[in-house]
């Protein structure tokens, strides 16, 4: 399954394209309202599928990390694959990225700050909400399918990646 497939399963056919929808404001968010975001896995074809973890981090300071959920996307039903998340109270900002953590690395929506300098991360807007199509492996041997691991995530915008002195 490609991530054509995954997108018209989860939209309709011909909502939206993979290649030529994607959204360009992809590495930075913050909440769109209530500062509450929604996450939900569509689906996940990777073979590191129970040991990924999908979650948020300080645009400030990525080592502060917060979990919103693990892989498990055959170990759960659809409706326990989702999760409700808030801005932990040690993030200096309230901008913030998505990070993918897995045996093959640890993959940040912001792709100058990844090992191998890869954009391991695509998103599509669906109205309110995004679908991120994630790459799992490094780039010396990733496949570039994007649907190891796709997600669903409500309550959030793109924003332009601020630099440090602004937020300061």
């Amino acid at each position: 399954t490609n991530l054509q497939q995954v997108l018209n399963t989860y939209t309709g056919s011909g909502t939206l394209d993979a290649t030529t929808d994607q959204h360009a404001l992809d590495e930075a968010f913050a909440f769109s309202g209530f500062n509450i975001g929604l996450a939900g896995i569509i689906v996940e074809l990777a073979g590191y599928k129970d040991l990924n973890a999908f979650g948020i981090y300080d645009i400030l300071d990525p080592t502060n990390r917060h979990e919103i959920l693990g892989g498990h996307a055959n170990a759960c039903p659809a409706s326990s694959c989702a999760a409700a998340f808030t801005l932990p109270g040690t993030f200096t900002s309230s901008v913030f990225g998505f990070y993918l953590d897995t045996p093959d690395g640890l993959w940040f929506s912001q792709s100058s700050l990844n090992t191998d300098g890869a954009d391991h991360m695509v998103a599509y807007q669906l109205g309110g909400s995004y679908i991120f199509g994630w790459e799992d492996l490094a780039s010396s041997r990733w496949d570039q399918d994007y649907n190891d691991f796709v997600v669903l995530v409500s309550g959030v915008r793109g924003v332009n990646v601020p630099e440090p002195a602004t937020l300061g």
